[in-house]
């Protein structure tokens, strides 16, 4: 068996998963597509009302999330050293329980990228 390398002790998915934290903490927190992305969760435009700027925030926010869904992939897999269509089967319920006892509002548009949100339920 492969012997995992580690920077400082730590796994080097530990640190990746640090800085994909501050990094979208940085974005969300500090610049007007952060913002934008806020606003976009808790509102749902008229259909007149749809313009290029909400959608074109949607289609980041869509990209960003299947850039850090593919992150999670590759360092899934290079932690068995193996793939296969199915990898991932049985999972759903782990992850769903880590984020609900990770404090994340299992509504939605609301909260931080560091802790629960102070209106959660």
């Amino acid at each position: 068996m492969a012997r995992q390398r580690d920077a400082a002790g730590v796994p080097v998915q530990v640190w990746i998963m640090l800085v994909a934290v501050v990094v979208s903490a940085a974005i969300l927190g500090f610049t007007t597509f952060g913002r934008a992305t806020y606003a976009v969760a808790r509102t749902r435009p008229r259909p007149a009302s749809r313009g290029s700027r909400w959608i074109g925030t949607r289609l980041l926010v869509y990209t960003a999330s299947g850039l850090m869904s593919g992150l999670a992939a590759v360092i899934f897999v290079s932690r068995v050293s193996t793939t296969r269509s199915d990898m991932g089967t049985g999972l759903e319920l782990d992850v769903i329980t880590a984020v609900v006892l990770g404090g994340t509002s299992i509504f939605g548009g609301k909260g931080p990228s560091w802790g629960p949100s102070s209106d959660s339920p």
